[in-house]
């Protein structure tokens, strides 16, 4: 995106009274936990590194319309 960051972006929908809800699935080129968590500190729901298997994505996104959150972040949130 040209004008913000994804994580700019992520942190601004997660403010937002009507879009706060909606999950975010993060998939960035960086595969570190520095990426990690840098995407659920911005507000990111969950996290995948490309390049992914479809098998992974579909396990992310059955996840989170679940609602069930990442282990490192459900950890974190306590």
């Amino acid at each position: 995106m040209p004008d913000m960051s994804g994580f700019e972006l992520a942190t601004i929908l997660k403010k937002h009274r009507v879009y706060k809800s909606i999950p975010i699935l993060a998939a960035t080129a960086f595969p570190d936990h520095i990426a990690r968590h840098r995407c659920l500190a911005a507000g990111c729901d969950d996290f995948i590194s490309k390049p992914f298997a479809i098998a992974a994505l579909q396990s992310s996104l059955t996840n989170l319309m679940s609602g069930e959150r990442p282990k490192a972040l459900a950890a974190t949130a306590l």
